[in-house]
């Protein structure tokens, strides 16, 4: 029998009312009848239907996987220590799941990190340690309500948002580390020494952040060109994964320096010239055995002990982002344009280097300059 469009809407309306009735009586008649209409092609909807909260769904273990991969490992490994810190806070104060918690709760947790006069930055990337955690389940985080934002906003006020900024690592500096380094150092330790400088000579000229200094293998590097002829050619090195970027690699180019003994390109084909594969920067034993890739922070106390062997400046106030720091430091101060800059330090935004700015860089160019000054 073929229904007309009215006979079938009809049909779906009749079927909507059946849909819904109970067959508690045991008769079945209304399951065959049901079955029987199936069986000849009709759109039947289910006599059970699915009523689902969307606020109670969990998003599978695959989704979840997923979900986990679109952040970066340092950004993850992050999250993760704050969902543990907020997990222990809430136990300690009678809330067992910490995914029950509401903007109270959380509310309450800013306040306990202000009385710490925790840094305005590190509470902002706790909440949204926390934030991440309840995405991951597919519940909506109490870190974004209103609420909260006017307790964050508060906790602003009374702490302050200004963060203390390494200082940038000028040129005459780190050309001077990389010289003073061989004499301050045992020669027993010669292979540490070189790999010490490769690490802050590559780190700053391509502007590299510390996970992707540390995370470079030898076929992430490639060199052109003749060191006999500095303007021709240098190193191409391949950054597969950065903070702004995930899913595809970028590349960076380091010409030939004009100072041979402090140039990235000649030391680098020195130091990986017997290594072929793997990490370029590894861990070297007191007995000039290389074993396992450094890791990020190994970075920040390699430059502060090289500072503190080499120059005379305080080494708590330089980390590892002082290498990056200095490269556009330095070349602002040698007027090299930003957009040129941006595209070596992969910046999408020009106004993310304004980050780099110092005070002293007003004396740059001030207005308070020339004869009638």
């Amino acid at each position: 029998m073929i229904l007309s469009g009215a006979d079938r809407d009809d049909a779906d309306d009749g079927l909507d009312d059946v849909g819904d009735v109970s067959d508690e009586d045991g008769d079945g008649e209304v399951g065959e009848w049901l079955d029987g209409l199936r069986a000849t092609g009709l759109p039947v909807r289910d006599t059970v239907r699915r009523v689902t909260d969307p606020r109670t769904r969990v998003p599978s273990e695959a989704v979840q996987d997923l979900l986990e991969e679109s952040w970066a490992t340092s950004t993850r490994a992050s999250y993760e220590a704050d969902w543990g810190r907020f997990g222990a806070w809430c136990i300690a104060h009678d809330l067992p799941d910490p995914l029950q918690a509401d903007e109270l709760d959380v509310a309450e947790w800013v306040s306990a990190m202000v009385a710490q006069r925790l840094a305005m930055a590190t509470i902002r990337r706790r909440l949204a340690g926390v934030a991440w955690a309840y995405e991951l389940t597919g519940r909506s985080s109490p870190t974004r309500t209103r609420a909260v934002r006017q307790v964050v906003a508060g906790a602003a006020r009374v702490l302050g948002t200004a963060q203390r900024q390494p200082e940038p690592l000028r040129l005459v500096q780190l050309r001077r580390l990389v010289i003073g380094a061989p004499i301050v150092t045992h020669p027993t330790r010669a292979a540490v020494v070189r790999r010490n400088q490769v690490l802050l000579l590559v780190g700053w000229a391509a502007a590299l952040r510390s996970e992707e200094l540390v995370g470079l293998d030898v076929d992430d590097i490639t060199f052109t060109g003749d060191p006999n002829r500095p303007t021709d050619g240098g190193m191409l090195i391949r950054v597969r994964r950065s903070k702004g970027e995930q899913t595809k690699p970028a590349h960076v180019a380091v010409p030939y320096s004009t100072h041979p003994s402090t140039c990235p390109v000649r030391l680098t084909m020195l130091h990986t010239r017997h290594v072929r594969s793997g990490a370029v920067f590894r861990h070297i034993d007191r007995h000039g055995h290389t074993h396992q890739r450094l890791q990020p922070p190994a970075v920040s106390r390699i430059l502060k002990q090289m500072i503190r062997d080499t120059l005379t400046d305080n080494p708590d106030i330089y980390s590892s982002h002082s290498l990056r720091a200095g490269f556009v430091t330095e070349a602002r101060h040698h007027h090299i344009p930003d957009p040129t800059i941006a595209r070596h330090t992969r910046h999408t935004d020009l106004r993310m280097l304004n980050v780099y700015d110092r005070p002293t860089d007003l004396f740059n160019d001030p207005a308070l300059t020339g004869e009638w000054w």
